[in-house]
Formats: C-alpha cells, sequence, structure tokens
C-alpha cells in the first residue's frame, strides 16, 4: 500500500475545496449526505479531509482533480475517492445507496489524523461495493451516515494504475446470481 506525504500544497487546497463544498451544502439548504450527527466544526473537518484525501490520489495518480464538480466523478471523471481518517474501525471504504458513480472505481485513502500521510489503500468499483453493502458481505451500515462501510479485500493500487494506463475503460463488472 503506497504511503504519500502530505505538503503544505496538498493540504492548502484540499482546505480551499473542502471549505467550498462545505459551504455549498450549509448555504444551499441541501441536506448533508453524511456526518448529520456531527458538529459544525467536525462536519468542516471532515469535509476539508476528503477533499485532501482527492488532492492527494489526483497528485499519486498523476490525474486531474474533478471533484469540485458534483456532476462529475472525482479524478479524471473516472474515479471516486472515499477519504477516511486513518482510525482503527473507523476506516473502510464508505459507499451510500445515492452513490451515482458506480460505473467508476472507489479508491480508498486513509489520512493520518494531523494529515501528514496518506495511504492509498485500494479499490472497489461502485456496483461491486454496493452489491457488498447490500449483501453484508464485508460490509457493515452506518445508521448515522446513511453508508455501508465495506471492508478489505480490496482490488490493489497496482491494478488500478494499469487501468489508468490502458485508457480507463468503462468498467462491465456484473453481479451473477
Amino acid at each position: 500500500m503506497p504511503v504519500v506525504k502530505v505538503t503544505e500544497w496538498h493540504r492548502a487546497l484540499g482546505r480551499k475545496h473542502g471549505l467550498a463544498s462545505h459551504f455549498d451544502v450549509k448555504n444551499s439548504g441541501k441536506e448533508r449526505n453524511y456526518g448529520v450527527d456531527l458538529s459544525e466544526e467536525d462536519w468542516r473537518r471532515n469535509a476539508i479531509m476528503g477533499s485532501t484525501c482527492q488532492v492527494v490520489a489526483a497528485d499519486y495518480l498523476d490525474l486531474r482533480n474533478t471533484g469540485v464538480d458534483k456532476r462529475r466523478a472525482d479524478l479524471a471523471d473516472k474515479i471516486e475517492v472515499r477519504g477516511r481518517f486513518n482510525v482503527p474501525g473507523r476506516d473502510n471504504l464508505g459507499i451510500r445507496p445515492v452513490d451515482k458513480f458506480l460505473h467508476c472505481p472507489y479508491l480508498l485513502v486513509r489520512i493520518d489524523e494531523d494529515m501528514e500521510h496518506a495511504d492509498v489503500v485500494g479499490w472497489l468499483l461502485g456496483i461491486e461495493a454496493k452489491w457488498r453493502g447490500e449483501h453484508g458481505v464485508n460490509a457493515v451500515w452506518g445508521e448515522h451516515s446513511k453508508c455501508w462501510y465495506v471492508s478489505e479485500p480490496y482490488h490493489s493500487v497496482e491494478s488500478l494504475l494499469d487501468w489508468i494506463c490502458c485508457g480507463m475503460p468503462r468498467h462491465t463488472w456484473r453481479i451473477n446470481p
């Protein structure tokens, strides 16, 4: 699992994007899609953490960060990033029933609480993660966040890099009952 040193540039850009996202939701009157029981400060901190993870992943994979446009997937409009603080028991890949980019890989990035280092952990295709959540396969439902937390195994970061090198074709993963 690649470990990435989080630079001041990553943190500054993550903070800028995270605060913009936080205030966009807050000022629009939209319902929060996660952390409904979080304090205002923790909600803002999580928004900054998630955006910082997107910036780190974009830099590591050498892809464009499109996550500031919520109509597009986070990286190159092809990959969703799920950032989590690296806290045991709260560090799995999150997927929501309302997530819309299910044909995309969902990449898990864990970042330490002081945002100095990030682990680019692995990925699951959105439809694969959602299926595991719906069927309880290595997944638990988080009522507070309206989200499944899917645990390992994940596909390797190396396999994601191979897919990127192949031109990121649309996945056709299917569940065969």
